[in-house]
């Protein structure tokens, strides 16, 4: 997961320093170069492969259990067959362990169900935020999520690590760039927020992103918190 100081489509993992007052994507821009070694519960999701064997990077995720995987419900909600009976998405796999996504390393599971949360409309960006249920476990660390008992991890100028894959672009300010929508937000080794949108445009004059907070929100679509 590289970051090149360019605007391009990165196919590498990036990372940035943000402050936790960040608000409600697309790749980092400030960033800098990651890898799936220092950051193991990073995990891709993907379309499958065709007919032309060629698949293609749809959105980010976290692997915080084995064989669970929150994500933003904007990149799933369209695919997916059943919102209710938690269907599984169609076409979609999940990658895990691959920092460049040119190449054919790491682990690809199926998707066999997922949860989106049953307020997300898919109008605005509020409870934006599904769990995907893989097909079998991944054999990566998996990061925590922070519930309840954390609330100082959200606090006000809290700093935090965004990862993501996508455009990337010089700058002063960290934000985030189009191509990272459902990297995790890391705050003291737990997750606190699955990003949702951000800076379109990748450049200085909108260093903002909008992440959907994970206290609320992944509780109540099954995985633990704590």
């Amino acid at each position: 997961m590289a970051k090149s100081h360019r605007r391009s489509r990165a196919a590498a993992l990036a990372a940035a320093g943000l402050a936790a007052t960040a608000t409600p994507a697309a790749a980092i821009q400030g960033g800098g170069k990651s890898t799936t070694t220092d950051h193991p519960y990073t995990m891709q999701i993907r379309s499958e492969a065709g007919e032309g064997g060629a698949s293609e990077h749809v959105c980010g995720g976290t692997l915080i259990a084995p064989d669970k995987v929150p994500t933003a419900a904007h990149c799933v909600d369209a695919h997916c067959v059943d919102k209710e009976e938690g269907m599984p998405p169609v076409g979609y796999e999940v990658v895990g362990g691959r920092t460049d996504l040119r190449t054919t390393r790491g682990t690809v599971r199926q998707i066999t169900s997922i949860r989106i949360y049953p307020k997300f409309d898919g109008t605005h960006y509020l409870y934006d935020a599904a769990v995907l249920t893989l097909a079998g476990p991944m054999p990566y660390k998996t990061l925590p999520v922070a519930g309840p008992k954390d609330a100082a991890l959200f606090g006000s100028g809290r700093s935090a690590t965004a990862l993501g894959r996508g455009l990337t672009a010089t700058g002063t300010f960290d934000s985030i760039c189009r191509g990272d929508s459902s990297g995790p937000l890391v705050v003291g080794g737990k997750l606190v927020g699955i990003t949702s949108t951000g800076n379109k445009f990748c450049n200085r004059d909108y260093p903002t992103g909008l992440f959907t907070p994970t206290s609320a929100i992944l509780a109540g679509l099954g995985p633990p918190t704590g």
